[in-house]
């Protein structure tokens, strides 16, 4: 974005918000108005990621590679190379679903249809969520790891990632990462862990890919369907649903900047407002899997009202101020938790005071 672009989009938010502060004052409506409200917006999928009695196929590969396949065909060969290539010692199930992708993507996985431990899969467009639990539903190995079409995994990264698993049973495991733009030029690399134990909350990033998973972790757990921002389910679910974490110093994966994906396009959609259903959907789906509220997930939820917030500043007045009534009714769920971390948010949130909540989300 050039300096003009930054200046623009600046101005635009900065109006923005002189909107919202005007019609907040104005506007009131109750927690069913404000959903009625939301919902003409944009439909809440209301899609949960608890599923009943599912059974874990364990059969015999150490790793199970999910690859959802959608409009990527520029970057699919180096991808998919990526990960058949590995030179890990392991026995390795790689599962591609070609999720109706309309370029040339399925001529080019006919290039793989033959590779020992290659299963490719075509279904009808099923969204992001749809083509991974499409692949979670087929997974034979003890672990499983996710891998975006776009991008690849680092020379080593399977043997690296699942030498540490198996030496410590570990739940999870996560390696560095780098970025790199379309052409494959490196952006930046990322060398947060080291080599040691952690606790997941607060300390793992929240993407699904550059980890290593117990596949049990999913016997009852699938992407919500439906919603932009599926990954919350690690922060929100899989992250206390670990025993045993762990980091590596070693780069595993490589993420494409990529122009078209939802990060970059979503902050001018109505669609946006999925960061507020979502956030609320997996409060409820957190009671099914029998996790109770906690300080780390009350800083997490906080720290989601912020980036919903984000996500959706281009809204109208009264969308804004809908989304804040909705937030105010889940902040009880935390109630008698208190942290340090988002005072001036809290209080906002405690007294329905949505010109101080403005100033705590900007």
């Amino acid at each position: 974005m050039n300096i003009v672009s930054k200046v623009i989009n600046r101005l635009e938010l900065e109006k923005c918000k002189i909107e919202q502060y005007r019609v907040g004052k104005k506007f009131d409506a109750t927690l069913e108005e404000a959903y009625e409200k939301l919902e003409m917006f944009y439909h809440n999928p209301k899609a949960s990621c608890y599923r009943d009695n599912k059974k874990m196929i364990m059969g015999g590969y150490d790793l199970s590679v999910i690859v959802p396949v959608y409009n990527t065909a520029a970057y699919l060969k180096r991808c998919i190379d990526s990960i058949v290539d590995q030179n890990s010692g392991y026995r390795i199930q790689c599962i591609i679903i070609n999720d109706g992708s309309p370029d040339d993507s399925e001529n080019i996985l006919s290039n793989y249809k033959d590779c020992d431990g290659v299963t490719i899969i075509t279904q009808n467009n099923k969204g992001l969520s749809g083509a991974r639990n499409t692949g979670l539903d087929r997974i034979a190995g003890r672990y499983v790891m996710f891998v975006d079409s776009d991008d690849r995994l680092a020379t080593m990264a399977i043997k690296n990632l699942l030498d540490v698993a198996f030496q410590h049973d570990a739940d999870v495991v996560a390696g560095n990462y780098r970025t790199v733009d379309e052409a494959g030029k490196l952006c930046r690399e990322y060398k947060n862990y080291s080599l040691q134990e952690i606790k997941p909350e607060g300390n793992l990033y929240g993407q699904p890919w550059g980890k290593v998973y117990k596949a049990e972790l999913f016997a009852n757990l699938r992407f919500p369907e439906g919603y932009w921002f599926e990954d919350s389910i690690f922060a929100q679910i899989v992250w206390p649903l670990t025993k045993c974490a762990y980091t590596i110093s070693e780069i595993v994966y490589e993420y494409t900047i990529n122009p078209k994906g939802i990060t970059i396009k979503s902050s001018k959609k109505p669609k946006a407002v999925d960061s507020l259903y979502i956030t609320e959907q997996l409060l409820k789906d957190r009671q099914r899997f029998g996790l109770t509220p906690t300080e780390e997930n009350f800083a997490y939820f906080l720290r989601m009202v912020k980036v919903t917030y984000g996500r959706t500043q281009r809204c109208n007045g009264v969308i804004t101020k809908c989304i804040f009534i909705v937030q105010c009714n889940l902040y009880k769920y935390y109630e008698g938790i208190q942290i340090k971390e988002n005072r001036e948010l809290q209080i906002a949130l405690t007294n329905q005071d949505f010109i101080k909540y403005l100033k705590a989300v900007s």
